[in-house]
């Protein structure tokens, strides 16, 4: 019987509604359970960053993270974020377009020596863990002129 009530609700318009529903709920979770575990998470991201002096970020193409505010791609290319967020260089998420046709990559960061019309040396990488919010928050934090491991 239920299981016949639950296949004419779902052939119908009532479905899709639930569908959405579910989506919705299941990203409240987890943005619930990311912020009542973000200390943990970067807890586990920071210690390795202090003993080694450094850590391999998830992301698409592998970059290297070091406790001094440096980023490394596997062209060895490095850049300072204290110095790009000075030249507003330090792209943490990224929208493209105008009005109706803009589009984001909320996961991709990118780095430029110099504001990207201008770059010579850029690494652009895009986050692929579930720590995103962590690795954007620490990166951000680095960036930051006073902030040091």
């Amino acid at each position: 019987m239920i299981a016949a009530k639950f296949a004419a609700e779902s052939s119908g318009a009532a479905f899709p509604v639930m569908c959405f529903l579910k989506s919705k709920l299941l990203e409240q979770a987890y943005q619930f359970l990311q912020k009542i575990t973000f200390q943990q998470r970067i807890g586990k991201i920071l210690l390795p960053l202090r003993r080694d002096g450094f850590i391999d970020i998830p992301s698409e193409p592998i970059v290297r993270l070091y406790r001094e505010g440096v980023v490394e791609d596997a062209k060895k290319q490095r850049l300072n974020l204290k110095d790009c967020k000075m030249n507003n260089s330090l792209y943490l998420g990224i929208e493209y377009g105008l009005g109706a046709n803009t589009s984001s990559e909320p996961n991709e960061i990118r780095v430029y020596d110099k504001p990207s019309r201008f770059a010579k040396k850029k690494i652009i990488f895009a986050l692929s863990d579930a720590n995103q919010d962590v690795f954007k928050s620490l990166i951000a934090w680095l960036a930051e002129p006073t902030n040091q491991l």
